[in-house]
């Protein structure tokens, strides 16, 4: 497994810049929570380090943390925001790394849904400049 890891994912060396998207499912508790867990890390990082995500979060006043997280769940907003990330992740194959952490994979996996159009679309799941990390708890 190790190998293939090894032999399949990008170099991160290959890449300018960075960033990171995280799916969680549809219940906006859980959304909030990760969005606040996210700001208060970025803060934390940042007192010691002041350009560590500063694209992102300059400081929590003007945080687009936000813009990063979405949900498991059909809405015009979730849409745009996948539609966004994929013309993303097509644009800027060569300067971008792409970070994306499904939280809670194992929740409602239906095929079909917003979620498994976007993991399984074959622009996001062979694109060389994505990472995909399912989480699941279970």
């Amino acid at each position: 497994i190790l190998e293939k890891i090894k032999t399949t994912s990008p170099n991160i060396d290959d890449f300018k810049f960075f960033d990171f998207y995280i799916v969680v499912p549809k219940f906006r508790s859980l959304g909030k929570q990760t969005v606040d867990r996210f700001k208060d890390f970025i803060e934390e990082k940042q007192e010691k380090h002041s350009s560590f995500l500063a694209d992102i979060q300059q400081d929590i006043s003007d945080s687009r943390v936000e813009d990063h997280v979405f949900r498991n769940i059909s809405t015009k907003i979730t849409e745009k925001k996948i539609k966004d990330l994929k013309e993303r992740i097509m644009c800027e194959k060569e300067d971008t790394l792409f970070f994306v952490v499904h939280d809670e994979a194992h929740f409602a996996p239906l095929q079909g849904n917003l979620v498994d159009k976007f993991i399984n679309d074959p622009i996001i799941s062979q694109s060389k400049n994505v990472i995909l990390l399912q989480v699941s708890a279970t």
